[in-house]
């Protein structure tokens, strides 16, 4: 069998039996880890053939004894051997003296491992599969930290292991020699009935000696997760943000709770849940439950919002703050997000999935996008496709509202541009009519006006140019022909004026 008998942190062999050549045998082997192979030790335990073995800690100080059974290889077949061997560190001396001693945490050496975090996922409407995890103890000075193993106690009420046993007394104090029922896992799973439960876990050596415990982790399971909770550890923060972004990816969290996950209960896990997160986060991660179901932000549709693209940039209106967006685009296309979002705390989360690039804008705050850029993304080269579309487009608004996503192409005003010219529809006219001049610079006047076949002035009107295409309202002039003119400045500063015909009807 294994066990740490030198005390440097490795396991050692001790074994007794048959082997070709050599007949029965019985021997003690260390290991080296230098070249990571036993050797044999220079402590004679030949006598005993065909012996039995039992490991453990008699004289209660921290290193590994053991007792052998077996016949005598100086005897007859009828005479056996039976002695507890007492290791003094170095050597181990044949007595049949055992002392018990009382083995307190500060006296091994061996640090416990560190508070105990705990997920769950519902199995049933009863049942949890919880997940404790605990960060690495320490080894005694010297030796491998990677060596230890866990041992591992959840009970019903403080310090009871009546749920799972550890294989140690109240004070770490191993009951067997054994590794801990954890091995070397720093993750262990159980299937747990709601109610609440207590965890403690020790480090356990290679000479099968253990530390005290760890500070008890309280835990209550639940019939219920909080709002936002997508990786199920009773709390909702950053860790949650970051699991829902592993579950778009599909990257399959160990854990992910998809009832809270989906905090507007739309069935779609996107970027207004992480946005919902958010907003759960600055609210303290705290969440309400009716009963046993949480209270979801609403799904309805609370607002518009338009992305409008002319061939080369992409942006962005809307009737609410406008606090995550989300889009796909074809994969041949390739763009740059606009360096406003990026320099202002904004997070981009760009993955690729069935030949598009998808992209996730939101902040750690719910800040507003519209408050530092109307740009959204521009364009590495001009699209001049008609057909050109976003797709997968989802915004949200404050507290998680959903908004309504319109994308608008308007990749004609890339062709107005270079054509130098002016475009006014509908045409024929009833009333609201567009007039387009791509080369009028956002942020400047248009001045326009209208004239009848006598070469009348029956309109002029100045009018803004922003993202929304000017319009003049033509709705009160008579059925006819007439000439629009406009005049705006150019990039160059320059006076420019273009004129187009227009039907009007009633």
């Amino acid at each position: 069998d294994f066990g740490d008998f030198n005390g440097d942190g490795y396991y050692d062999l001790l074994y007794s039996g048959t082997i070709q050549g050599e007949g029965r045998v019985t021997k003690l082997s260390e290991f080296n880890p230098t070249n990571k192979t036993f050797v044999p030790s220079s402590f004679d335990v030949s006598m005993y053939l065909d012996a039995q073995v039992g490991f453990g800690d008699f004289d209660g100080d921290n290193d590994l004894d053991f007792v052998l059974t077996g016949q005598d290889s100086e005897g007859d077949n009828n005479t056996y051997l039976s002695d507890v061997f007492i290791n003094v560190r170095g050597a181990a001396n044949n007595t049949n003296k055992f002392g018990k001693g009382v083995v307190t945490a500060k006296e091994t050496g061996l640090t416990p491992p560190s508070a105990i975090n705990v997920q769950r996922r519902r199995i049933s409407e009863e049942l949890f599969e919880v997940t404790l995890t605990w960060s690495a103890g320490g080894n005694r000075e010297g030796n491998p930290d990677s060596a230890l193993t866990y041992s591992l106690k959840i009970g019903s009420t403080p310090g009871a292991e009546d749920v799972l046993s550890s294989g140690a007394d109240e004070n770490g104090v191993r009951k067997t020699a054994s590794k801990g029922n954890a091995e070397n896992n720093l993750t262990w799973r159980v299937n747990l009935k709601t109610g609440d439960y207590y965890a403690q876990v020790q480090s356990v050596d290679a000479s099968f000696i253990g530390s005290a415990f760890s500070e008890a982790k309280e835990f209550s399971v639940v019939n219920s997760f909080k709002l936002g909770d997508a990786n199920g550890d009773d709390s909702v923060n950053v860790l949650d943000l970051t699991t829902n972004i592993d579950y778009i990816l599909g990257n399959n969290p160990a854990i992910f709770i998809n009832e809270v996950a989906d905090v507007n209960l739309d069935g779609v896990i996107n970027v207004t849940d992480l946005s919902g997160i958010v907003a759960i986060i600055m609210n303290g991660g705290s969440t309400t439950a009716k009963g046993d179901q949480p209270d979801y932000f609403s799904s309805a549709k609370v607002g518009d919002a338009t992305i409008t693209f002319d061939g080369l940039t992409a942006r962005l209106t809307a009737e609410k703050p406008l606090q995550a967006i989300q889009f796909s685009i074809d994969q041949k296309h390739q763009i740059k997000i606009s360096e406003q979002l990026k320099n202002n705390g904004f997070e981009v989360v760009k993955y690729n999935k069935d030949g598009k690039d998808y992209y996730m804008i939101y902040s750690l705050s719910n800040k507003n996008i519209l408050d530092y850029t109307t740009d959204l993304f521009e364009s590495n080269a001009p699209i001049l496709d008609k057909s050109f579309a976003l797709h997968n487009l989802a915004a949200a608004t404050e507290m998680a509202g959903t908004m309504d996503v319109e994308f608008k192409n308007e990749t004609y005003l890339l062709e107005l541009r270079e054509q130098d010219r002016m475009m006014v529809y509908p045409n024929p006219a009833v009333d609201q009519v567009n007039v387009l001049m791509a080369m009028a610079q956002k942020g400047t006047k248009m001045n326009v006006e209208v004239y009848n076949l006598l070469g009348n002035q029956v309109l002029s009107k100045q009018v803004n140019v922003s993202n929304e295409v000017p319009k003049i309202d033509m709705s009160m002039l008579p059925e006819g022909f007439y000439t629009i003119k406009a005049e705006v400045i150019n990039e160059e500063g320059e006076r420019v004026v273009k004129y187009a015909k227009i039907i009007k009807k009633k």
